[in-house]
């Protein structure tokens, strides 16, 4: 590999003669991958500005790159990309197809994945050429925006907004924040969409398959949450019948479908529920000796986190006229919407307003327990997983002390608070308890990890950035964990000095 692709994703070329290990090795052959990829993309943009269309076969008078032809079947100018791609030599797509080893209409679609890129994206191009982005991520921007149906105006909005930090993000992390940008840079489109969705519902049953059938849908969020709260409800019911009774629960996709086939015979689901339901208490017995549905103990609970700004919520002007709100409403596990469409979004709901958190005045316990009010602090200041390019939402996380919880301590030092909690998801919790793997956090919410074989990431509320391997000093594990280690680890080899620490920067929670 060469220095420069080595060197632009933050690894060191192999010494002639020099020692390596397998993780150095698969870190250089994942760099020659991202090179071949941008290399790939580049080398058929160019293809397209070199390839011309013989001008003396297009006749004097056409109107447009592809019409009106001088000679009967001669080459045309066409438009391969979208609103904003240059035109191209038609036959150019024969000349790829054996290239790239891909039919004619295959090889007309690698080249409108990268005039669009080029064109409509271009900082995201950049960051594909230089090595921070992979060419495959950049492409799934693309094809975003153009199922979104953005403008080239608009695509070169979001990709302002977005180039900047989307290398610091594991790809699921970055197609939301996609997501929720492409809500933003044009939210009448957004809601034309929401609309055009709705107008989508349906329900759709199979035919019988081996006395099976499928069962499709399309529903309203609100309703299509119910539905899915109830069913696991009923579900968990059948597991708890089942235990109670000695028997071995039938699996959770069974109890599933039990559960939706009990709803579709709504007076035998209503007894169920009823019966499974809240106790009665002995004055609801007594004023009340004939069986009676209670609706409270039918509807199934639907709890959403929504996350908005305070600039985008609509407030009354010196008139008093109040205008409608603008911007996007993150739903964590479920993505962003446009306020517009919010209203009906959670249609019948009741919605609580939680207070605002405040990040500069983290509340701290003596307790190892972790408060509810310090749980909900941590997870708005990192929104996910601490693991390099992590997209688990914290609320699924544990809560990790960064310095282990001394329980024989009794001078109530604070050791749960803040800046010595992080949210972890499970196997990673087991990794930093049982493998070496470490999470120092520099300051609250900026953490520096460091895995057991000594490759170091900065992980911030906004992403992960490599900083290559660490010192072999650095790369030792705790004496316990090595006398517990035994000869089950082989030794491994040296490793070489990484850069240096930087300085941590911005710790804002990212917006989507």
């Amino acid at each position: 590999m060469s220095e420069s692709v080595a060197g632009a994703v933050g690894l060191r070329p192999r010494d002639e003669g020099g020692e390596t290990d397998v993780f150095d090795d698969l870190a250089l052959v994942v760099a020659r991958q991202r090179a071949d990829a941008a290399r790939r993309l580049a080398l058929i943009v160019q293809a397209c500005d070199e390839h011309d269309v013989v001008e003396d076969d297009l006749r004097d008078d056409d109107a447009a790159p592809d019409a009106a032809l001088g000679w009967e079947g001669a080459e045309r100018w066409v438009r391969v990309g979208a609103d904003g791609t240059p035109w191209v030599a038609e036959f150019l797509t024969v000349e790829l197809a054996g290239l790239l080893g891909c039919t004619v209409p295959g090889a007309r679609a690698r080249i409108a994945e990268a005039l669009n890129l080029r064109h409509r994206h271009p900082r995201l191009w950049e960051a594909v050429q230089t090595l921070r982005v992979e060419a495959w991520q950049a492409q799934n921007v693309v094809t975003e925006c153009l199922r979104a149906g953005l403008g080239a105006q608009e695509c070169l909005q979001v990709d302002a907004w977005l180039a900047d930090g989307v290398d610091l993000l594991g790809w699921p992390r970055a197609r939301r924040l996609l997501k929720g940008l492409i809500v933003r840079v044009d939210p009448v489109l957004a809601a034309e969409r929401v609309a055009a969705r709705r107008e989508q519902r349906g329900v759709w049953v199979s035919s019988i398959e081996e006395g099976q059938v499928t069962l499709d849908g399309r529903l309203d969020a609100m309703d299509g949450l119910a539905l899915e709260a109830q069913v696991t409800r009923i579900a968990t019911l059948l597991a708890g019948e089942a235990t109670a009774a000695g028997e071995e629960p039938e699996p959770l996709q069974h109890r599933r479908a039990r559960a939706l086939a009990l709803l579709a015979v709504p007076h035998l689901a209503a007894a169920y529920l009823e019966e499974h339901g809240q106790p009665a208490s002995a004055v609801e017995e007594v004023l009340s000796p004939v069986p009676r549905i209670d609706p409270d103990k039918l509807r199934p609970q639907v709890k959403l986190f929504l996350h908005l700004h305070a600039d985008d919520v609509s407030r009354p002007d010196a008139d008093g006229v109040v205008s409608a709100g603008s911007g996007v409403v993150r739903i964590e596990r479920h993505g962003p919407v446009d306020i517009d469409s919010l209203h009906h979004v959670l249609r019948g709901s009741v919605v609580k307003v939680q207070p605002v958190i405040d990040l500069n005045a983290p509340p701290v316990s003596d307790a190892y327990e972790v408060p509810d009010r310090l749980r909900e602090h941590v997870i708005a200041r990192n929104p996910y997983d601490l693991t390099p390019w992590s997209a688990t939402e914290s609320r699924r996380c544990d809560l990790d002390h960064t310095v282990a919880f001394d329980h024989h301590d009794t001078n109530g030092r604070h050791q749960t608070r803040a800046d010595n909690l992080g949210p972890l998801a499970r196997t990673a919790h087991r990794a930093k308890t049982h493998a070496g793997h470490r999470w120092e956090q520099l300051r609250p919410g900026v953490f520096w990890f460091t895995s057991e074989a000594g490759f170091q990431y900065l992980v911030t509320p906004h992403g992960t950035t490599p900083m290559g391997r660490a010192p072999s000093a650095a790369r030792s594990s705790p004496p316990e964990l090595a006398q517990a280690a035994g000869e089950r680890r082989r030794p491994v080899t040296p490793m070489r000095e990484g850069p240096a620490r930087p300085e941590p920067g911005w710790n804002d929670p990212p917006p989507f």
